[in-house]
């Protein structure tokens, strides 16, 4: 319908990684989730790398289909499969976001230590005074979920000196330190497989060196892991253009100096993880959808391809903004309704206490 009006549309899709059961803050999804995603996405979208799209959009004087963007952050092992196989069998290449001091020193970053220490704990419970977490339990699924959001919120505004100080902390109460120390060495992507990668299609972009959040730090060290990403990823792979993909993307943790930095900084674009579509004003301020298993499982668990059809043309978020309009209504109306009830009961112990009668 939207097509028969002429209108067409630009969807910018945000992964990290493709893990069964290592998912954590809304990070992963199952790899054969995403490849029934990619296949769906393929027959209606002419998917290409950002780069690609911005030449095609560049070129075009109107759009005349629709596009998609499929983006990947940080650069995961994980990604290596699915990714080859979105690219070779289907014909749906990606952009992939690399976070380079964790691929040149084969470490992840704060984030991913926390996930698989929380993850591969034996403890039951653990505790971090240092940054205000007390005794917490890590018993079940839903209490490791719990810990590491908790623990994450405070963790990634650390300096890098602390954040490894509070991981070894939580790595010494797990139980599990040498396995974790082991497993952590082979979750990031080498750069071997990233040229790989590169041959089958699939564009790599910059994602700073350390992944801090870029509001938080001064102009010499916002340019230094800015620029210093953006030319690792130049001198590995041999390319000149180099998108970038801010890190936690929000506007919150993403200031206007640093997106004024990345457009001098030698990047061709950068992307943000906020709601919005694609405008040619925004080449520095790219609005991405974060893809959650949520998005295309129904209840029962299944991929549904009417589901993410809804994802991809905006319904399902106009549904969504309903509800949150209706819980919001709803709950000023419950929070009224107790006002004016507990209003009367004042009005009555007052009555009674000055010795009136009902």
């Amino acid at each position: 319908m939207r097509r028969l009006l002429g209108r067409y549309q630009v969807v910018v899709l945000a992964y990290h990684s493709f893990s069964n059961d290592l998912n954590y803050l809304d990070m992963a999804i199952p790899a054969p989730l995403f490849l029934s995603q990619v296949r769906a996405l393929r027959k209606a979208f002419n998917v290409q790398t950002l780069s690609d799209f911005l030449a095609s959009y560049d070129q075009a004087t109107d759009i005349k289909e629709d596009y998609a963007v499929i983006t990947v952050d940080d650069g995961y092992s994980d990604n290596l499969q699915p990714l080859m196989e979105a690219a070779e069998k289907y014909g749906a290449p990606s952009t992939v976001y690399l976070t380079t001091d964790c691929i040149d020193l084969r470490q992840p970053s704060a984030a991913m230590w926390l996930m698989l220490a929380i993850h591969y704990a034996t403890a039951e419970s653990i505790m971090l005074p240092k940054i205000g977490i007390g005794p917490t339990w890590i018993r079940t699924q839903t209490e490791k979920d719990c810990a590491i959001q908790d623990i994450d919120r405070i963790l990634k505004s650390l300096p890098a000196g602390e954040q490894r100080a509070v991981i070894d902390s939580l790595l010494d109460q797990s139980g599990s330190a040498t396995l974790v120390r082991k497993l952590a060495q082979t979750v990031m992507l080498d750069w071997n497989q990233v040229r790989l990668m590169h041959e089958a299609g699939i564009e790599f972009g910059a994602h700073t060196l350390t992944h801090p959040v870029l509001a938080e730090l001064c102009p010499h060290a916002l340019r230094h892991e800015i620029e210093g990403s953006i030319q690792r990823v130049k001198d590995m792979i041999g390319v000149e253009v180099v998108p970038f993909a801010y890190t936690y993307g929000d506007h919150v943790s993403v200031s206007e100096r640093a997106i004024e930095m990345c457009e001098i900084s030698g990047a061709s674009a950068a992307v943000m993880l906020t709601d919005g579509r694609f405008s040619s004003n925004d080449r520095f301020a790219i609005p991405r959808t974060m893809i959650t298993r949520d998005r295309s499982v129904t209840p029962w668990g299944s991929f549904s391809r009417a589901m993410w059809a809804c994802e991809m043309e905006g319904l399902v978020d106009l549904i969504r903004r309903v509800s949150a309009v209706v819980q919001h209504t709803f709950r000023r109306a419950v929070s009224c309704m107790l006002a004016v009830t507990s209003l009367f009961e004042n009005i009555y112990l007052i009555h009674a206490l000055s010795g009136g009668t009902v």
